[in-house]
């Protein structure tokens, strides 16, 4: 799955919905101080996955970091959301959310991905901004994300360095 938007580097803003609800938010998560969202980041990242199960793709979209990239990166991250959701619906591929990982405004959600020939471990970062966690456009990269400040990008190295750790410990589980 990560081959699939390896290619997504810039992020899409402004896209309006198509009508697709998605499923319904949770309560507010507690032990995010002042941050106010009615989903963890790894709900966000549980509904990114049934949006593009759906074929809501315009749905999953929205759910990306809303910073203005221009219009040819938009559309290019379209067709590489579209294939991602093409891919979960015709060719088995499949991700799943096990555990998150909150720095402040930043976090970062651990999930197995499944289909054909493949069982791994893969990471997932987010961002909070304009009351809710929004994933990175590239999905399973930070590092391409506008608009980070220094803080910001420090804690999404801390969280790779978590990631690193913590998807060693799960596999020494398997």
């Amino acid at each position: 799955m990560a081959a699939i938007v390896a290619g997504v580097a810039l992020a899409l803003t402004g896209c309006k919905s198509d009508g697709d609800t998605g499923p319904s938010p949770a309560p507010a998560p507690a032990g995010q101080g002042d941050l106010k969202s009615n989903l963890t980041p790894k709900q966000t990242v549980q509904s990114f996955r049934d949006v593009l199960r759906g074929e809501m793709v315009n749905t999953a979209l929205f759910m990306l970091d809303e910073v203005d990239y221009g219009s040819q990166a938009a559309e290019l991250i379209r067709v590489n959301i579209k294939k991602m959701s093409d891919d979960m619906v015709h060719r088995g591929l499949d991700f799943r959310p096990l555990e998150q990982e909150l720095m402040h405004d930043c976090a970062a959600v651990i999930v197995r991905e499944t289909g054909p020939n493949r069982n791994d471990l893969a990471v997932i970062y987010l961002i909070f901004r304009n009351n809710r966690w929004h994933i990175s456009p590239q999905v399973w990269s930070y590092e391409r994300m506008l608009n980070l400040d220094s803080g910001q990008r420090s804690r999404f190295s801390d969280l790779q360095r978590w990631y690193q750790i913590r998807r060693g410990e799960l596999r020494a589980l398997e």
